[in-house]
C-alpha cells in the first residue's frame, strides 16, 4: 500500500475534514467508527467527547499523556501505542502513536473499538500495532 492510501484525514462524525494536520487517521478508522456509532444513539455523545479529546492532543502534542489519565493512557508493555479513553454508555478506546512522517511528528489514531472485556483490549492492541508497522512502512520505504 503506498503513502497516501495508509492514512487519511478525520472526517467522521464531524461531516466534513477536522481541522488538524498534526492528527490524520489509519484510512479505515473513518469508516469503522461510522459502523460503531452511526446507529448507536451514542454519535452526539460521543462526538463531544472525541472533540476535546483531539483538542487536548492537538494542544498537547506528546504531553497529552503525561498527567491526563481520565482522556489518555500510555499502553503497559506496549511500545509507543496510547489510547483515548472515551467512557460513556459505550466504553470506547482510539489506539494511536506518535510517528514521524517526512521529518514531521504526527499523531496517527490506528484502531477504534468498543471495550467490554480484556480480550477487546488484546485484540485491540494486536490491530493497532500491525496498522502503526503498516504506517512507518509505508512512509519510511
Amino acid at each position: 500500500m503506498n503513502e497516501r492510501n495508509v492514512i487519511d484525514n478525520i472526517v467522521y462524525p464531524f461531516g466534513s475534514v477536522y481541522p488538524t494536520e498534526y492528527i490524520k487517521v489509519y484510512h479505515l478508522l473513518n469508516d469503522e467508527l461510522k459502523d460503531m456509532l452511526e446507529n448507536s444513539g451514542y454519535k452526539k455523545t460521543f462526538s463531544s467527547k472525541y472533540q476535546k479529546s483531539l483538542r487536548f492532543l492537538e494542544g498537547l502534542k506528546t504531553r497529552c499523556c503525561l498527567g491526563n489519565s481520565e482522556l489518555f493512557e500510555k499502553l503497559l508493555d506496549e511500545d509507543n501505542l496510547y489510547s483515548i479513553r472515551l467512557f460513556g454508555e459505550k466504553n470506547i478506546r482510539i489506539l494511536f502513536s506518535f510517528i514521524t512522517i517526512k521529518g514531521n511528528s504526527k499523531a496517527i489514531l490506528l484502531n477504534v473499538f468498543e471495550e467490554k472485556n480484556k480480550t477487546d483490549y488484546e485484540s485491540g492492541k494486536r490491530v493497532a500495532n500491525t496498522r502503526k508497522n503498516e504506517v512507518i512502512i509505508a512512509f519510511n520505504s
